[in-house]
């Protein structure tokens, strides 16, 4: 059981170790401006504390990754029970010839040809609310929120919207979450914490919000250039968070970014028009 726990402190411990050169601040500095590189955040897109969170996000992925294995049958499997847990707190709308349009569009147009992970099944629902919201799971559980259909201008839109979630999925964001908990979990056995589990789990969740935003970011990127290979108009991609920024406060405190799970609105629709104009 400990085995795990070991393996995540092992890689902690070289990474560490590795850093003990000369002049650790030039690596430091390398690590940030190849994050800045990686994850497309220049002038007018993002901020200073987006690339330093890719470079501390990057890190991260290399441990999980290294730490934890997840057969894309187990991530089903997990998205599968997540699925039966939604059902319960959410009304699963029936719109077969809704669904059968929005699903040719997903696995037809823009799944098939451009993802990178083969083998996942993915499959989309509507929820009821009103709020205009899209989500992914494990295993390529795709949902999109009634409030969202009724929000959206346009198919281009829902393409990007839709690209955006298979993001996160096909890059193994969603997956890297259960990796996380599972070594919290497993550090928290390890060294007799298990008493403490779910307030360690919930402070490295609260910990972490910054850092997720650079996966919207990277599947904003993503989206963008999938979408936009599969025929759909990229002009027309940032149209939802144009929208969306009439509910953002105008001029934020500056410590609201570290509690956010998203990037502010008017950073993605700048990175966005980075890509109309850098293709």
């Amino acid at each position: 059981m400990k085995k795990l726990a070991y393996t995540f402190a092992g890689l902690v411990l070289s990474l560490g170790l590795s850093a003990q050169v000369d002049n650790p601040f030039e690596d430091i500095q390398k690590t940030y401006e190849d994050a800045m590189k990686d994850y497309e955040i220049f002038d007018n897109c993002g901020s200073g504390l987006d690339g330093f969170a890719a470079a501390v996000r990057k890190g991260e992925n290399a441990i999980l990754d290294a730490a934890v294995s997840l057969t894309i049958e187990q991530e089903y499997e997990i998205g599968k029970a997540a699925r039966e847990h939604l059902r319960s707190e959410m009304k699963f709308i029936a719109n077969p010839l809704l669904e059968n349009q929005l699903s040719v569009m997903l696995v037809d147009t823009i799944i098939a040809p451009y993802v990178k992970r083969k083998g996942v099944r993915y499959s989309l629902t509507i929820v009821e609310d009103n709020v205009p919201n899209a989500f992914a799971t494990n295993g390529g559980f795709i949902y999109l929120t009634t409030g969202l259909l009724k929000f959206i201008k346009s198919v281009d839109e829902l393409a990007f919207i839709i690209a955006h979630e298979i993001t996160h999925i096909d890059m193994e964001h969603v997956s890297r979450k259960v990796k996380r908990v599972l070594v919290m979990k497993e550090l928290s056995t390890s060294y007799n914490m298990k008493d403490y589990e779910n307030e360690l789990i919930k402070m490295t969740n609260k910990a972490y919000l910054p850092f997720g935003q650079v996966d919207e970011y990277e599947a904003d990127r993503n989206a963008f250039y999938m979408a936009k290979a599969a025929g759909f108009n990229p002009l027309k991609f940032a149209d939802f968070f144009k929208r969306m920024m009439q509910y953002e406060q105008a001029n934020p405190d500056e410590w609201e970014k570290f509690s956010r799970s998203h990037p502010y609105h008017k950073d993605r629709v700048s990175c966005i028009n980075y890509y109309i104009q850098n293709p």
